[in-house]
């Protein structure tokens, strides 16, 4: 007669658990959800960012290389760069400016001489081309009289030759004193009292201009009857430039 097997009581699970295989598999499950929620958000996340990005710069944002610093405060406006127009300068005449042209055009002059022929003819000769030089910081200018009226010598005074005959209707002369009397003379060197009397009167400190009736002439004749007081307050005569019109 055969025996039955040996009684085999039950194995259960350790610590009353889920069987190995069962706890595996759930592990596997729940790690692979995990890790699909976070792909996900992951994803989600960097779309949302992208079209936050779009969005700004359709609008007109500025991003944050272009947005100025907090710390510029208020002298950030002080700061932008402005244009501005630059002002036309306005020249400023000077004792030494070149005199300028009027209307009428200015008449060659060929050469100047100072005039003394009731003294010594010695009224600074040497001179007498700073009148005609184009150089208002040169002058010619006579030795200066303890009187006005020369020790009463008839006069004194400067000739400019033409460089051909023209008709002259102005005398301007620069650097000027001022007081005592002068004429204008249709002459020559020869003959400085002689000619026609263009024009007479006294000078005007800085420039002393004469206009008169248009005279054709090859020699113009500045004749001094009387002195008058210079910038350095002597008793001399004094001119920078000559200029015929």
């Amino acid at each position: 007669m055969a025996h039955p097997p040996p009684y085999q009581p039950h194995q259960s699970p350790p610590h009353g658990g889920e069987p190995p295989t069962k706890r595996l598999t759930a592990v596997i499950v729940i790690a692979t959800a995990i890790a699909v929620v976070f792909v996900g958000t992951f994803f989600a996340v960097r779309n949302l960012t992208q079209l936050s990005q779009v969005s700004s710069a359709d609008e007109g944002t500025p991003t944050a290389e272009e947005t100025p610093p907090a710390s510029a405060g208020a002298d950030t406006a002080s700061q932008q760069p402005t244009t501005t127009t630059p002002a036309t300068p306005t020249p400023t005449p000077t004792a030494s400016a070149t005199p300028t042209a009027s209307a009428t055009a200015l008449i060659s002059i060929s050469g100047a001489q100072s005039l003394d022929p009731f003294g010594d003819n010695n009224e600074h000769p040497e001179l007498a081309g700073n009148l005609v030089d184009g150089d208002p910081g040169t002058e010619w200018y006579s030795r200066f009289y303890i009187s006005p009226t020369m020790d009463s010598r008839r006069g004194i005074g400067v000739a400019v030759t033409l460089a051909s005959p023209a008709r002259v209707s102005a005398v301007e002369l620069y650097g000027t004193g001022s007081g005592g009397h002068v004429q204008i003379r249709a002459t020559s060197s020869a003959d400085p009292e002689g000619g026609a009397l263009l024009a007479e009167g006294s000078f005007a400190s800085g420039t002393t201009t004469f206009t008169f009736t248009p005279t054709e002439t090859g020699s113009i004749v500045v004749w001094v009857t009387e002195l008058p007081r210079s910038s350095d307050g002597l008793n001399k005569a004094t001119i920078s430039e000559i200029t015929l019109r």
